[in-house]
């Protein structure tokens, strides 16, 4: 059993209310990450650029808005390194 772990009828996580919008705090604790914020962190990064370079680059009018704002030097270059090593991976 994970540190976290109670009994599935309780309905209750460590204490606290298991709800949908808390899965992915618990997850972040079972993954027992040295930091469940900075583990949450890089999953939503990783998940919006999957986004970004994916679906998103379909859809005109969120092209238009990215052409139109783009990003950050810091997100710039995660996105294009995810982009590298996607490339990589599928030659």
């Amino acid at each position: 059993m994970s540190r976290l772990e109670q009994p599935a009828h309780t309905g209750y996580h460590g204490g606290v209310k298991y709800e949908l919008q808390t899965i992915p705090v618990w997850d972040a604790y079972e993954h027992e990450a040295d930091c469940p914020l900075c583990y949450l962190e890089q999953k939503l990064e990783a998940d919006y650029q999957r986004f970004f370079l994916g679906s998103a680059v379909m859809a005109p009018e969120m092209r238009v808005e990215v052409n139109r704002i783009g990003f950050c030097a810091r997100h710039f270059s995660l996105l294009e390194r995810w982009l590298q090593t996607v490339s990589a991976s599928h030659s």
